[in-house]
């Protein structure tokens, strides 16, 4: 019995941190704030009842979660369970505040979670979830860290996506001028990126933004490699493949400092 209560709390937090993802990935991107949450396949306002419950839409009959919902509920409800057990000492702002490690990872699991996955679906690292991560992160890190690490962390991030950034636009120019037929909203790499980067950069603070940036790069490198591979031999057009970018940050800095 005593084993069954000790799991109930961190069960609780781990599934109001997956509640919290999937209804913000639903509605902000849509509204850019908290709103009643709409159906995904008709945009039919739906009641509170219907949306918690996955009842179908009074409008179109689909029921408003996805594939999606299921998959955030199981994972981020089985990292945070691990978490709770397994505290990373990196998000702890001394050796002994456990209960603060864990309510800094419940924090940071929500956050992670909904830029992941709000890219992962719309390409897009939206400005109000940077504002309010980088608020947090800006605290979180003096708070671990220091000031002076804290926000040398987000000027090399910023700087060093920014070049990036900038190479990618070079790049972009120069497959214009070679007569290269590009989409129109085709990027190498988003703004949103060069903001995330800044803010994980005063949650990790210097020099350790660097190590995220490195091993973001590869990891997104391999996977990229990997998608061109398939693409190419099912003889689809690799060249307009768009990859999201702020999942393999988000992947890095939760190993960094979480895992």
């Amino acid at each position: 019995m005593s084993a069954l209560s000790s799991l109930l709390p961190p069960l609780v937090f781990g599934l109001l941190a997956a509640a919290l993802v999937n209804y913000l990935s639903d509605v902000l991107p849509r509204s850019r704030r908290p709103a009643r949450p709409h159906c995904l396949h008709c945009d039919f306002s739906l009641p509170w009842p219907y949306y918690l419950g996955n009842r179908p839409c009074p409008q179109c009959g689909q029921r408003p979660w996805r594939r999606r919902h299921a998959v955030t509920w199981v994972l981020l409800t089985a990292l945070y369970l691990w978490l709770w057990q397994t505290p990373s000492p990196d998000v702890m702002p001394w050796p002994t505040a456990v209960g603060w490690g864990r309510a800094i990872n419940f924090v940071l699991l929500v956050i992670f979670g909904l830029i992941f996955v709000i890219d992962l679906e719309h390409r897009v690292v939206l400005d109000q979830v940077s504002l309010a991560g980088g608020l947090v992160f800006a605290l979180l890190g003096a708070w671990l860290h220091n000031w002076p690490t804290t926000l040398l962390g987000g000027l090399g991030g910023f700087l060093l996506m920014y070049g990036l950034y900038g190479l990618g636009e070079l790049y972009l120019r120069w497959k214009i001028r070679r007569g290269a037929p590009l989409p129109e909203d085709e990027v190498a790499l988003g703004f949103g990126d060069v903001k995330l980067a800044a803010i994980l950069g005063l949650l990790l603070g210097w020099p350790d933004v660097l190590v995220m940036l490195l091993l973001a790069l590869l990891l997104g490198g391999l996977f990229g490699l990997l998608i061109l591979i398939v693409l190419l031999a099912r003889r689809q057009d690799a060249a307009a493949a768009a990859m999201p970018y702020a999942p393999y940050l988000i992947v890095v800095t939760a190993y960094i400092l979480l895992l």
